[in-house]
């Protein structure tokens, strides 16, 4: 399965120099941009399995006519973007989203960044102040945020997270993440004029100047994080980072160094830390598990394959191998019909001179889609490792291979699933999260990485 999404902070980190001049703001006509929803909305129904499983087809219009009779006549650029990454949203798949525009991101670059991260507390729907981006604030770690600029700030969060489709845990941490680029979406600029409260105090005012790009990047730790490493953790513990599944030759090349550094050191146990990984390509993580047993596997019982026209100019223009089954079955396949191939459990590289069985855990959490997500689920089902942490992003049952098309009005850069995938167990009608094994809830007021600290007492006992 292929679908690889990065935060706006690694985005923005990865693409600056790519962006060249500044431009100049454009607007779009409401019905401009009206024919790029209908295009959207008409291109995903031909091209996922179902647009419609998580929302009806009378409620997805119902729900775009609200937001276009919200809007004026004309609008611009951000105001488009926010536009459709809502609808965009509305079929509640992580896969489909508006990307992220350069001219856009480019202007948020050169603002006054919002200086305070957050956390949300679902429970209380609340608005707490994780850390703080610049010392001149007083306003206190832990803080209530009631308002921003006049806006209540629970509500500037959820108007955030309105914008990305998935489960609420993935759409959450998203809002979460990228909250002072979403507040320059929405409009909030500096000044921040915010209101808060301090526990057992009054409700107090302070306003925030913001900060430049440059000092938001270096308060928020950003740089180029490898897909992949390993290091030897005290006790002889292995400790794997699996950030982004691509690069399988290198893949393969590190995972043969890695398991004979374990071998070499009688490493006692195993850690992979999932929790950043939002996927890419599924063989990676088949690779990976034939590293920790001999016995046969799937990460998915079968798949749901949409035939259209699109999909099939796509593959034929990009899939490097037009001769599998699979890919022959596709092309020649009458559109609109749904494909469905089965997979059966099998033995990956069943004579793996380096494999190694050690006591092994998975790290998992809000940030695992797609393929991460199919990789935790096949380590649980057939008890390859134990998975701690917080729940996946997405669904067991899961779309993949991802299309994507241009707006022509707008220009803008959409993506979208193309098949579904069902889990490892066959339960074909399970909409929830890969769960924990065991759940750790981690205090984001403290500096330690407590689901990282179970997993290391979890290998010692």
């Amino acid at each position: 399965m292929y679908c690889l999404k990065y935060s706006i902070i690694g985005l923005i980190l990865l693409s600056t120099p790519a962006f060249g001049q500044t431009s100049t703001i454009k607007t779009f006509d409401k019905e401009m941009l009206l024919a790029d929803a209908l295009l959207m909305i008409n291109t995903f129904e031909e091209v996922q399995v179902n647009s419609y499983l998580h929302i009806s087809k009378s409620e997805l219009q119902r729900k775009k006519d609200s937001i276009f009779n919200a809007i004026p006549l004309r609008v611009d650029e951000k105001k488009a973007f926010v536009v459709l990454s809502q609808i965009a949203a509305l079929v509640k798949d992580a896969h489909t989203y508006v990307d992220n525009y350069a001219a856009i991101v480019e202007s948020f670059q050169k603002s006054r960044v919002f200086p305070l991260g957050i956390h949300y507390k679902a429970n209380y729907k609340s608005l707490k102040v994780l850390n703080k981006f610049s010392e001149t604030s007083s306003v206190k770690l832990g803080a209530t945020l009631i308002s921003i600029n006049g806006y209540n700030a629970r509500q500037l969060f959820q108007k955030a997270a309105s914008l990305q489709g998935g489960l609420d845990a993935y759409r959450f941490n998203e809002a979460k993440n990228n909250f002072s680029y979403h507040l320059y979406l929405l409009g909030i600029h500096a000044p921040f004029k915010i209101t808060y409260k301090e526990e057992g105090k009054a409700i107090q005012k302070e306003t925030l100047d913001g900060i430049s790009y440059q000092d938001y990047l270096v308060a928020n730790q950003v740089t180029p994080i490898a897909n992949f490493s390993f290091k030897l953790l005290p006790n002889h513990i292995g400790y794997i980072n699996f950030n982004a599944m691509s690069g399988m030759k290198k893949f393969k090349t590190f995972l043969d160094s890695t398991f004979t550094a374990l071998k070499m050191n009688q490493a006692k146990g195993l850690i992979v830390d999932l929790r950043y990984n939002g996927g890419g390509n599924s063989d990676l993580a088949e690779l990976l598990l034939s590293y920790l047993t001999a016995k046969p596997y799937r990460l998915s019982s079968g798949r749901n394959f949409k035939v259209s026209v699109k999909y099939q100019m796509f593959m034929k223009e990009n899939y490097p191998d037009q001769t599998t089954a699979q890919v022959i079955t596709y092309l020649n396949a009458k559109p609109g019909t749904v494909l469905y191939f089965p997979y059966q459990a099998k033995n990956f590289m069943p004579n793996n001179p380096n494999r190694y069985l050690l006591k092994t855990a998975f790290l998992i959490g809000p940030q695992n889609l797609s393929s991460a997500t199919m990789l935790a689920d096949g380590a649980q089902t057939y008890k390859l490792a134990t998975l701690i942490g917080q729940p996946t992003g997405a669904p067991a049952n899961d779309g993949g291979e991802s299309y994507n098309f241009r707006l022509p009005n707008t220009g803008f850069e959409v993506y979208t699933s193309s098949t579904f995938d069902i889990r490892a167990n066959c339960r074909k009608k399970d909409a929830t999260a890969i769960l924990p094994d065991i759940s750790v809830v981690e205090d984001k007021s403290d500096s330690k990485d407590a689901i990282l600290d179970y997993g290391i007492r979890w290998i010692l006992k």
